[in-house]
């Protein structure tokens, strides 16, 4: 079988680690089957335009001097829209053009918070494939256990995502929305195994399939709220999830959350979470950053006592 590939070099913005965005997929469970790296190249699977490619990035610069090298492999010739999407899913996927020295300086103000930008310097905030993706993660984490969720995520690549075949073995991306709707329902509904959140997916997907993703990416944070809310398919918490965790936004009701008051404490030293909301409120545009970096730090340290991954 005939297969067609496409390189070239993706320069992200200094400071950039692409170790750490590699450790980072590691340690988070919802990125463990989705993506794989191996000696230094992260593989993943894209659904783009209808149609399966397989990416691969390894880094050839320095965290100062950052250069990517990029590798699309695909069954058919990738048209320059398909390539020019499936670059600009991967850039936000890893947050490549993000300016965080922008951050670092605000950072560098708050003593309590600097250590940490010492151990996750270049980092950038990595998300998900899609935006459709995180929020069907978001649909699976609020209906079952995490092992339930990574199955059925696993299952609509099996019976939804294009198939790629390479080297020996067949690769699945997570599909499109209207390749989730155009799938078998019959065996989809078989496979997922609960009628109300087959059916809550199939709503998500013609939503998906309507919005935009540029309604994501740039809408106001007010405007995602409000647009979720009347979806009516996620609880408050599966909503700051899939802003803040999904879409690498800001979403204020994550200062709320129980386990992250814990991080901040533990950073910063409290114990009834006071003056977090001044505190993130001096990053400003960055505090979508400083909330992940905490985020970030509560998952290292948890893996280090306790093996456990969030």
């Amino acid at each position: 079988m005939a297969i067609f590939t496409t390189r070239g070099y993706l320069h992200p913005t200094a400071p950039f680690d692409f170790s750490q965005s590699l450790h980072f997929l590691e340690r988070s469970t919802a990125s463990q089957e989705a993506f794989f790296s191996d000696n230094g190249i992260l593989s993943c699977t894209l659904a783009v335009n209808g149609s399966g490619v397989l990416a691969q990035m390894r880094s050839v610069g320095s965290v100062s001097e950052p250069k990517l090298e990029y590798r699309l492999t695909s069954l058919q010739p990738l048209p320059e829209i398909t390539r020019l999407t499936a670059l600009d899913l991967l850039a936000r996927f890893l947050g490549l053009y993000d300016n965080i020295s922008q951050f670092y300086l605000l950072a560098r103000e708050d003593s309590r918070f600097a250590p940490l930008v010492e151990q996750l310097y270049g980092y950038h905030q990595t998300t998900f494939l899609s935006p459709f993706s995180a929020a069907v993660w978001t649909l699976w984490i609020q209906h079952g256990s995490l092992s339930d969720a990574q199955k059925r995520h696993r299952v609509i690549r099996e019976l939804c995502g294009p198939p790629l075949p390479f080297a020996g073995s067949i690769y699945q991306a997570f599909p499109e929305p209207e390749q989730v709707l155009n799938a078998h329902p019959e065996r989809l509904k078989l496979r997922i195994r609960n009628q109300d959140l087959f059916e809550k997916l199939l709503l998500l997907s013609r939503y998906f399939h309507w919005q935009q993703d540029d309604f994501w990416a740039h809408a106001p944070e007010a405007e995602l709220c409000k647009a979720l809310r009347e979806l009516g398919l996620f609880a408050p918490e599966g909503i700051t999830f899939f802003i803040t965790r999904g879409l690498g936004r800001w979403d204020p009701a994550l200062l709320n959350g129980q386990r992250f008051v814990r991080h901040y404490n533990s950073i910063y030293q409290q114990e009834n979470g006071d003056n977090i909301s001044g505190i993130s409120g001096s990053y400003g545009n960055w505090r979508h950053y400083w909330a992940h970096y905490l985020q970030v730090s509560g998952m290292i340290v948890r893996e280090s006592n306790t093996l456990y991954r969030a």
